[in-house]
């Protein structure tokens, strides 16, 4: 990542790079290497834990506003992250989103109705369709067909999954939902 002149890395706590070698009397790409491995070795280890919840567990922790989706055992959506753009033309148009206009990694993202992360997908090139990254990542197999998945209004992936999809009506040739629809979004954000 390059950095403006006289910025630098700051860690956790606030602490650059620099100052963490001062204090520990190291070399700077000591400390760089050091939080680097710890960073990588977080990685493995906790990408391995399984957050995927039980159905009874997703069931036990149902919110209201649920009621009419009883069988949504996951919520699911795609996020870009912006990053820096690639020297490499093709490195650029393969992580150039079309939607953001700029260079990102996407992930895929879903939560149980109450709130909880129960699935985390890898990070992939941000030219990557939303359906393509879903089937990219294997959370297929975790759907069963009496479960349901609850998605945005463009994440078109019906084809590709063992039980139902619920998602948002789309608001047909408007663009906006009028002031009245908004307010009764923030009361009820399943209504469509």
């Amino acid at each position: 990542m390059v950095l403006p002149l006289g910025q630098e890395k700051q860690n956790k706590v606030g602490s650059t790079q620099k100052d963490l070698a001062h204090r520990f009397n190291i070399h700077q790409s000591t400390v760089s290497h050091i939080i680097t491995t710890w960073a990588n070795f977080l990685y493995t280890i906790l990408g391995s834990v399984r957050i995927w919840m039980s159905e009874e567990a997703v069931k036990a922790r149902m919110l209201e506003e649920f009621q009419d989706y009883p069988d949504t055992q996951v919520v699911l959506d795609c996020t870009e992250m912006r990053c820096q753009t690639p020297s490499s033309f093709l490195r650029q148009s393969e992580v150039f989103s079309p939607y953001k206009s700029h260079c990102t990694f996407k992930g895929l993202i879903g939560m149980a109705p109450h709130g909880a992360v129960t699935f985390v997908s890898s990070l992939y090139a941000g030219s990557v369709s939303d359906k393509e990254l879903f089937k990219l990542f294997g959370i297929v197999p975790l759907l069963k067909p009496h479960m349901a998945i609850m998605v945005d209004k463009g994440f078109l992936v019906d084809d590709c999954v063992p039980c139902k999809v619920y998602r948002p009506a789309f608001l047909s040739s408007r663009k906006q939902m009028t002031g009245d629809e908004v307010k009764r979004r923030e009361h009820n954000p399943l209504l469509v």
